[in-house]
Formats: structure tokens, C-alpha cells, sequence
């Protein structure tokens, strides 16, 4: 959308079904789940991912990333949703290190950039300048090994 249809106030009604923010509460007491459960857990577009990384050369940097969702719909701290979205992470760290130059940018995260509203249009959609702002942080992080608060590098090859 362009962004001079931006409204505030309707974004934050698709975010928190309000006009007001809501805050992100723990789950308290936090969820527990044992590690077979976790291994068990059926993560199916693993095999798609794995299927599509085989089909790149080596020679080609592979930039995975997990988008930044709203923070108000990232899991709940504690939550069994939250055990589940650190599997999937972990899983897909675990795949992306068996491919050469691959990369794994965590954009999922509570941060500046995804506790912002004005960033968003919903929970997922952020704005046209969040897009330019991504791709200047996934440049300086594969470039650079850059760090920032609004994304942690969960995997990176190593450097000869």
C-alpha cells in the first residue's frame, strides 16, 4: 500500500483489534515441554527448505531470515507457542549449516523495529521504509557480521 494511506489508528485496530495498545504478558507459569517432545514436534516445511537449498549452487550466499512479525504477535513469553517457534529456529539453523555461505537473521524478535506500530500496517505487514531498513541490516549483518538490536545472527559461515 502506498504510504500515504497510512492511518495509525487503523493499523493498531488490525494489530490489537483496538485503538489502544496492548502489552505482552509472560505466561506465567512458563510452559515446559521435555526434549523428545520438542524433536517430535512435526516441523513440515523443513522439507521444502531443505529441498530448495539443494537446488543452489555452493558458490551462492543463502540468506535465511525469519520476518519480523509485530511483536504483539510474537509468541507470549513462556508460552508453549514460544517453545515451539525456538524448535523451528533451531531447526532451521540445524539445516542451513549442512549448505556453504548460508546465513540464519532472527527479525522475530521483540525489538525497536517490531514494538513500533507505526511500522506496521498489521501484524505481519510492516511498511515500505521497515522493507528498506531490512535490507540495509541483512546487507551489513552478511556483509559486516554486523549486530543489532533488532535481529540476532543465529547462524554465519566462518570466515577463512
Amino acid at each position: 500500500k502506498p504510504q500515504e494511506q497510512y492511518k495509525l489508528r487503523k493499523a493498531r485496530r488490525a494489530i490489537y483489534g483496538s485503538d489502544r495498545p496492548k502489552p505482552v504478558t509472560a505466561v506465567v507459569p512458563a510452559a515446559r515441554m521435555s526434549d523428545k517432545k520438542r524433536r517430535e514436534l512435526p516441523i513440515p516445511a523443513l522439507d521444502r527448505l531443505a529441498s530448495m537449498l539443494d537446488q543452489l549452487p555452493d558458490t551462492s550466499r543463502k540468506i535465511l531470515f525469519f520476518a519480523p512479525y509485530h511483536s504483539y504477535y510474537q509468541p507470549r513469553p513462556g508460552s508453549r507457542k514460544e517453545i515451539i517457534s525456538n524448535e523451528c529456529k533451531q531447526r532451521v539453523v540445524s539445516l542451513a549449516a549442512k549448505y556453504p555461505r548460508a546465513y540464519v537473521l532472527d527479525f522475530m524478535i521483540r525489538s525497536e523495529l517490531t514494538t513500533r506500530d507505526r511500522n506496521y500496517w498489521d501484524h505481519k505487514h510492516y511498511t515500505v521504509t521497515v522493507g528498506n531498513q531490512l535490507t540495509r541490516l541483512i546487507g551489513g549483518a552478511v556483509a559486516n557480521g554486523d549486530e543489532s538490536e533488532n535481529y540476532r545472527i543465529l547462524l554465519a559461515p566462518e570466515q577463512p
